[in-house]
């Protein structure tokens, strides 16, 4: 099996209400609304929905070879006239949103081992934009089982050199508190406005009684 993502639209002309919105973020936005304002799809409408592509990752395992299970929750960010999708593997894949062509990938070259969850899990990347110019001015996160946060260039993916060490950084630096699991950066970092936000998963399920 491989992991796909799949875009549908209607088979109608485009409107006012067609353009795009943007959506940074897992959420949509900061108040977690996961809300659109587009209003072309409609529930009178739906069932004409035409599939126009589809991408096949092939970042999917069952758990019966070498590696863990994937569980894939992500949902895919649209900035920068661009799909950004992040894999159960780690890596970012940026797409034409209208074609679903592959403009560019990042492989965070992570370790693939479920270190602190029973699968490795993905539930997205986030995307932040300085207003400014130049590179690494629009940038793609990613955090991976083992607490590495990666900062791509939104326009290349190419690594961003003034972020942590030539564009990782390893958060499991901090874990110095009852440490006595890794920490893992499943959930994408919240962007507000320029500091991010980042919450750290660990291995409590083991520990549950």
């Amino acid at each position: 099996p491989l992991m796909a993502l799949a875009l549908f639209a209607l088979p109608l002309l485009p409107t006012p209400q067609a353009q795009a919105q943007d959506w940074p973020g897992f959420h949509g936005d900061l108040q977690a609304r996961k809300y659109s304002p587009l209003a072309q799809i409609t529930p009178m409408n739906v069932d004409d929905l035409e599939p126009v592509w589809e991408v096949e990752t092939g970042d999917v395992s069952d758990g019966s070879g070498d590696l863990p299970q994937t569980v894939w929750s992500a949902t895919p960010v649209y900035a920068n006239a661009t799909l950004y999708l992040g894999t159960p593997f780690y890596r970012i894949l940026a797409l034409d949103p209208a074609t679903g062509e592959e403009r560019w990938s990042y492989d965070s070259r992570a370790r693939l081992e479920a270190l602190t969850q029973p699968a490795l899990k993905n539930r997205g990347v986030a995307y932040w934009q300085s207003g400014s110019q130049g590179v690494c001015e629009k940038r793609v996160y990613i955090g991976t089982m083992n607490a590495t946060l990666h900062a791509v260039d939104a326009d290349t993916g190419q690594p961003c050199a003034d972020f942590g060490e030539s564009g990782v950084l390893d958060v499991n630096q901090w874990n110095t508190v009852n440490d006595n699991f890794p920490f893992s950066l499943l959930q994408p970092p919240t962007v507000v406005g320029d500091p991010l936000l980042l919450g750290c998963a660990g291995k409590d399920w083991a520990y549950a009684v």
